[in-house]
């Protein structure tokens, strides 16, 4: 089989391996929007009576810089994550692309979402905070689970070792769960508990095959 032939082929299975224009393309779009994002997070910090007069005015934004520093952090994490998993890819298909494209259209969602914690930083907010995230979780694991059963990873993990990925995405959904039946009684304790994605997922790692650190 020549090259032309695998080409058509490829094309005809909706497959894109790494290193054609689409999977490039696919991947450029997910580090800009992340990148734009990340930036987009800062224009919402404002004072609310400017100009700068007095020191006072500085506390009446940390709330806002609070909630940047908490967004950029979990941003970050998802662009973290959402990297490796296009890195151990080793072609792309139209599923792929869509359910890619849902994760991305909620993750620019998240200058919207972070503004409502220090807007209006009650239960709904928070819910609706906390509510995006998981989403965003759900979807992330249908990208894996759907790249795996296509076969279009480069690199071999066990089903062992992909069962520890999964548990590891589990755990951060159980928690987001967590912080938003937290909400209901104290709306800033539902973002609290996110920090306890920190030991379970320290837990999971110290446990899990040195494979999964592949996706995880």
């Amino acid at each position: 089989m020549t090259a032309d032939d695998v080409v058509h082929a490829d094309l005809e299975q909706g497959r894109h391996p790494r290193g054609t224009h689409e999977f490039m393309s696919l991947a450029n779009l997910n580090d800009g929007l992340f990148a734009i994002v990340l930036t987009l997070l800062v224009f919402d910090i404002e004072l609310a009576d400017p100009p700068l007069t007095e020191a006072r005015q500085l506390l009446d934004v940390v709330p806002q810089l609070l909630a940047y520093a908490v967004s950029f952090a979990v941003i970050g994490r998802l662009w973290l994550l959402h990297h490796r998993f296009i890195a151990a890819l080793g072609s792309v298909r139209g599923e792929l692309i869509v359910i890619n494209l849902a994760k991305l259209g909620l993750i620019a969602l998240m200058p919207f979402v972070t503004s409502l914690l220090f807007v209006s930083p009650h239960v709904s907010g928070v819910l609706v905070y906390l509510g995006v995230l998981a989403l965003i979780e759900v979807l992330h694991i249908a990208l894996m689970v759907r790249a795996r059963a296509r076969g279009d990873y480069r690199v071999v993990l066990s089903g062992r070792g992909f069962a520890f990925v999964l548990l590891d995405y589990a755990a951060w959904i159980a928690v987001l769960l967590l912080g938003m039946g937290v909400a209901f009684l104290a709306p800033m304790g539902g973002l609290a508990a996110l920090a306890l994605a920190i030991p379970v997922q320290a837990v999971i790692s110290r446990v899990a095959p040195r494979e999964a650190a592949v996706l995880g």
